[in-house]
């Protein structure tokens, strides 16, 4: 007998139904099935990666500082509004941003406000990887203002 790392007792999570995001409808609570391993809500493959989130510029996108984010690393260029892991070697970092490319320059856009595109030459940015995903650390999220 092999041992997998798994014990015996694994954890399983329900899912319990559905909640609408819009216009509120009758709710009916009753198990649909269960989660056991992140490949069951995400579509994970062989060589994808996750990296924390440090920073604010993604909460509209819903990713928050102290997320997780799973990655696709791929050598096709992403479609236009795809929200991407890319390199910038001319600063030695790298970020996760919205893609959007045309005439040799790319721009790369944030889900927050406060922060401006970054827009560079296409020779400036190197991609890494499509996001197959995120998971929440579970702490408070910062909320907006309600309407008056």
């Amino acid at each position: 007998m092999t041992n997998t790392g798994r014990s015996d007792t694994e954890l399983r999570f329900p899912i319990v139904g559905t909640v609408t995001a819009g216009q509120p409808l009758g709710a009916e609570e009753h198990t649909e099935r269960t989660i056991a391993r992140l490949q069951d809500i995400l579509d994970l493959k062989e060589g994808d990666f996750f990296l924390h989130v440090q920073g604010d510029s993604m909460n509209r996108a819903g990713i928050y500082d102290g997320d997780l984010v799973a990655l696709r690393p791929s050598q096709v260029k992403p479609l236009r509004g795809e929200i991407v892991l890319v390199l910038l070697p001319h600063k030695g970092t790298a970020t996760l941003k919205r893609w959007n490319r045309l005439n040799g320059v790319v721009s790369l856009h944030s889900e927050n406000h406060a922060h401006e595109p970054i827009i560079l030459p296409a020779a400036d940015v190197q991609f890494q990887g499509c996001l197959v995903g995120h998971i929440g650390t579970g702490r408070a999220r910062k909320t907006l203002p309600l309407p008056s």
